[in-house]
């Protein structure tokens, strides 16, 4: 997930090269009544990657569980991981 310095939270694969993020299948974030949202970001983009230059970003890091899993479910492999932790 990369928050950007206009506000937006973008989730999506993240990949950093040479000072650029680079998105696939980049969503906003929306809080909505029934949880979290996705739109489409940019949202008439043509492509299904996006590179944002690296002084855009506020920070990069891992979505919260349910966020990860919807957006896998849509644009991922489709597996859900478990929030298990197994000792051994």
């Amino acid at each position: 997930m990369v928050k950007l310095k206009s506000g937006e939270e973008i989730i999506g694969d993240v990949t950093v090269i040479s000072g650029d993020v680079i998105i696939s299948n980049p969503c906003q974030l929306m809080p909505t009544d029934q949880g979290i949202g996705f739109t489409p970001w940019p949202p008439f983009a043509k492509h299904d990657n996006v590179t944002v230059k690296m002084d855009w970003v506020i920070c990069i890091t891992q979505p919260v569980d349910a966020a990860r899993d919807a957006w896998n479910s849509k644009f991922g492999s489709g597996i859900i991981l478990p929030n298990v932790q197994l000792n051994g």
